[in-house]
């Protein structure tokens, strides 16, 4: 995955990124049934919007053992977030957003965004990370990237970079 590829270099070697389209869907389930069942570090990253929250809090009481630790909310504001992951991203870059969007054809007014990127989940999360990453680059220790992305990717980067053994050793 090209962001956690670019925040946490060689490090990243080896982790896999699940896009299970739907946190209440069979894929997600599986994902999660798996690496609890097998004691594989995991971390789920969810919209904070209602139905986001909804499923990712049944699939942690139903398969993840319960422990919400494993979820890292997307979503804008804090502490509190809420929305969905394109509401966070368009919150911290509208042109950045357009952009990707214009990649898959988009030629509405900036108002539409959100509804396009909606649309388009599954197919623009990668258009959307090579603009992140072209726009603001990461810099270094996540603690210390305050502007440099959203916090809730920072946040992910932190969780993942906790689960990667420091020994090499991979799991």
């Amino acid at each position: 995955p090209p962001l956690l590829a670019t925040a946490l270099g060689d490090r990243a070697h080896g982790v896999s990124v699940v896009d299970a389209g739907s946190m209440s869907g069979p894929f997600a389930i599986a994902a999660v049934r798996f690496a609890t069942k097998t004691g594989m570090p995991w971390v789920l990253f969810s919209d904070a919007d209602a139905p986001g929250r909804a499923a990712a809090e049944r699939l942690i009481r139903d398969y993840g053992e319960g422990d919400s630790r494993h979820v890292v909310w997307g979503g804008c504001g804090t502490p509190e977030r809420t929305g969905a992951t394109e509401a966070m991203l368009l919150e911290f870059d509208t042109d950045m957003c357009a952009s990707a969007c214009r990649q898959l054809g988009f030629t509405g007014p900036t108002a539409g965004l959100l509804q396009f990127m909606g649309a388009k989940k599954g197919t623009i999360g990668r258009l959307l990370a090579t603009e992140l990453l072209t726009r603001h680059p990461w810099k270094g220790d996540p603690a210390h990237e305050h502007d440099c992305w959203p916090t809730p990717l920072r946040e992910l980067v932190e969780r993942v970079d906790e689960l990667i053994p420091r020994t090499g050793a991979v799991h």
